[in-house]
């Protein structure tokens, strides 16, 4: 097809394969393991359906294979640097618990923080971790498990603790130079 004219596309059309998506994923998710008792679909399935039904639809609406791979490469190349801060953060996490890291992180933090300052540290900390390093995701995923393990162990509220974690390390994220 010419990209120079696209067709024009109906609401309905447009929102079509996100509704697929949803009808999927409460099929899969919920109706699936609750009321057919059957086992839930993985996300990587209803992820795959998803990503056919709206391949067929736009071929339908007469976009080619060859329009439809180049608008997909160049999205994914645009979101490929938060991919790789992903990975990233997951081989550090990975990394922390095999060494031990996070372990002797969550023992320290017991001796050493006072329950009634929990959630305070649980701010303050991230701040700082998210403005050396410049990455709200990484302090999360590291720093951030620490904190939680702490909660849990002095039996803090959990819903708290993870609200100041990332709300810390999203204000230290928007005060780094680094970022």
């Amino acid at each position: 097809m010419n990209t120079s004219k696209k067709p024009d596309l109906s609401f309905f059309q447009i929102i079509l394969p996100v509704l697929f998506l949803g009808i999927i994923i409460i099929y899969g998710l919920v109706i699936r393991p609750i009321f057919l008792e059957q086992p839930a679909f993985p996300l990587e399935i209803v992820f795959l359906l998803a990503s056919v039904f709206a391949i067929a639809e736009l071929m339908m609406l007469g976009f080619g294979w060859e329009e439809i791979q180049h608008s997909f490469i160049q999205k994914l190349a645009r979101g490929f640097p938060a991919i790789l801060i992903l990975f990233a953060i997951g081989i550090i996490i990975g990394t922390w618990m095999v060494s031990g890291t996070i372990p002797m992180m969550i023992y320290y933090g017991i001796r050493l923080i006072s329950p009634s300052y929990i959630y305070v540290l649980a701010f303050f900390i991230p701040i700082i971790f998210s403005t050396l390093t410049g990455t709200s995701w990484g302090s999360i995923g590291t720093i951030g498990v620490v904190i939680i393990g702490v909660a849990a162990v002095i039996e803090a509220n959990l819903g708290i603790t993870a609200g100041a974690i990332v709300g810390g390390a999203f204000f230290g994220d928007k005060l780094s130079p680094l970022s």
